[in-house]
């Protein structure tokens, strides 16, 4: 039977708990992980009385597993594992080494005294729901999917995707290659996604030979913990069939084709892998600023692009749950254009998807600031806030540094008024 799991820490070494109960839970008889999520960090749910030491964030990740265990033996052998890693009992809200609670186990629906599923409360908690979405977004909880649930939350955990160019020119002045950087990809545990790529696509960018794509991306992909359970899911920014074959034989997790699966030998290539994939509406790569979409309003352009192109995906056998849409921001728009693809994240509700915006740094920011690229991550941070509250799933930004510590500025604030 499919199980999906919910495991949080908010005491000790996180990262490292959540890793050695994953451990565990697989070393359970006949049972298998099938899916893990990336780390959502998240602020505690606290009584008004809490004591001040109970303020403390909370690491949150997902499992999907198969297993032959009864729903009642799973509990139990759960409870055994927080108990050998150091769970003690504790008054309500307070902090804990780690929680792991049964969300749903198949299509199976118990109420007793030890039990009771769905969990009743999953449908109501974004730390729940985030990293659900992100490896289950179709599973169903009472009648609904996690991501139609998600969604209608008044707080949100979007997953935060970190830009890494492994180039020499890329558009933001980032590029690890252009000699002014380190060398080695920052070191992130809370980024959900790192997305890693070697061809720029800013105006007039020159073809990068797939060759000399991978010689740039292979070093960073072996930098990658691809080992690990619970770990930022390595994503490969890449138009080209080669290197998405060999960035998948080395494990990577998501391939991002910003071409829109334009080539078949792509499609071929994500159909016999298990991957998620990112597929972007444009008018041709590199981006042409002369070349944008002819109507004033461009959501149902945008629409019929990514629609056709899931169509396409789902024909060749690709589920709707590894397809993640991003409507191109830049790539073929006016900023008027890109701007109304920003206030009407919505729209993109019925493709029943997750949804990814790249905003970050982007020229369309020139509408309300001067600065260059390298100089804009105010700007893009305060439209990301406004984003996540439009209900992105994905927000893919450079500065992920200063958007985590906004948010979590924001949580402690939350706390005090």
């Amino acid at each position: 039977m499919q199980v999906a799991l919910s495991l949080g820490a908010n005491l000790g070494n996180k990262i490292d708990t959540l890793n050695k109960a994953a451990d565990n839970i697989s070393a359970l008889p006949k049972t298998w992980i099938l899916r893990a999520s990336s780390i959502y960090r998240s602020p505690p749910l606290l009584p008004a009385n809490a004591p001040e030491g109970w303020y403390k964030l909370y690491d949150n990740a997902a499992l999907t597993i198969e297993t032959d265990l009864a729903p009642h033996d799973l509990l139990d052998q759960l409870k055994e594992i927080e108990r050998k890693l150091g769970r003690k009992p504790s008054p309500a809200w307070a902090p804990r080494v780690i929680d792991i609670d049964i969300i749903a186990y198949g299509d199976i629906i118990i109420d007793d005294n030890r039990l009771t599923l769905p969990h009743p409360l999953a449908t109501e908690r974004a730390f729940v729901l985030a990293p659900l979405s992100e490896i289950s977004p179709n599973l169903r909880l009472s009648g609904k999917s996690v991501l139609a649930w998600k969604r209608e939350l008044l707080e949100q955990l979007p997953a935060w995707m970190k830009i890494v160019n492994a180039t020499p020119d890329s558009f933001s002045g980032d590029g690890l290659l252009n000699g002014q950087e380190s060398s080695r990809v920052p070191e992130n545990p809370q980024a959900n996604f790192i997305d890693l790529g070697a061809e720029s696509t800013r105006p007039k960018a020159n073809f990068v030979h797939p060759a000399e794509e991978w010689s740039r991306l292979a070093p960073f992909i072996e930098m990658q913990n691809l080992n690990s359970t619970f770990r930022p899911k390595v994503s490969i920014d890449t138009r080209n069939p080669e290197t998405a074959i060999r960035a998948l034989r080395a494990g990577v997790d998501v391939i991002n084709d910003v071409s829109g699966v334009a080539n078949p030998e792509m499609l071929s290539a994500l159909v016999e892998s298990n991957c998620d994939i990112v597929v972007m509406h444009n008018l041709g790569i590199p981006a042409d600023p002369r070349t944008t979409l002819a109507e004033e309003d461009p959501i149902s352009s945008v629409l019929d692009f990514l629609s056709r192109k899931i169509d396409t995906l789902e024909t060749a056998g690709i589920a709707k749950s590894r397809v993640i849409v991003d409507p191109g921001i830049g790539f073929g728009k006016t900023p008027a254009q890109s701007w109304r693809l920003l206030q009407n994240v919505e729209e993109f509700f019925q493709l029943e998807t997750r949804i990814l915006y790249g905003h970050s740094r982007k020229s369309f920011l020139k509408t309300i600031t001067t600065n260059e690229a390298e100089a804009r991550d105010v700007h893009s941070l305060v439209v990301s806030n406004a984003l996540s509250k439009k209900f992105v799933d994905v927000i893919r930004v450079h500065n992920i540094e200063i958007h985590q510590a906004a948010e979590e500025a924001q949580w402690r604030l939350n706390q005090r008024f």
